[in-house]
């Protein structure tokens, strides 16, 4: 799974460990130099997602959580700057049995019986003679 299929080629992406970027807003809001987990990016046009910190230059956003403030606040992408990839880093989705983890190519693999096992068009197609 690569999230960035969805979005382009960003420089922030979901899972990164990101600092807000310091300036006359994130500092007046009380968000400058936090640091956060990406939580989500969206396209506020068709999301309608509306309160979004920042320029808004392009339709796009991301959702920094802080877990000091048990929080979740959208940014444009211009206040962010990465801190880590958090390569290794696991997370797991409600109701999927499975954990995937962040591997060192920046793409997330998930590992459990709740995931349903890609076959090739080949053994998909065999599948359907089997003598029975």
């Amino acid at each position: 799974m690569n999230f960035s299929d969805a979005f382009g080629e960003r420089k922030i992406s979901f899972g990164d460990q990101v600092r807000i970027v310091s300036t006359e807003l994130t500092e007046n809001l009380g968000f400058a130099g936090l640091v956060g987990t990406v939580f989500g990016q969206t396209i506020p046009s068709t999301s309608g997602v509306e309160d979004v910190i920042g320029l808004f230059d392009e339709d796009y956003a991301v959702n920094v959580f802080f877990d000091e403030r048990d929080e979740g606040v959208w940014f444009s992408e211009d206040l962010l700057e990465l801190v880590s990839r958090n390569l290794g880093q696991k997370i797991t989705i409600d109701g999927v049995d499975a954990v995937f983890t962040l591997d060192e190519s920046g793409r997330w693999k998930g590992e459990g019986p709740g995931l349903v096992k890609q076959q090739s068009w080949w053994q998909r197609f065999k599948s359907l003679f089997k003598p029975g």
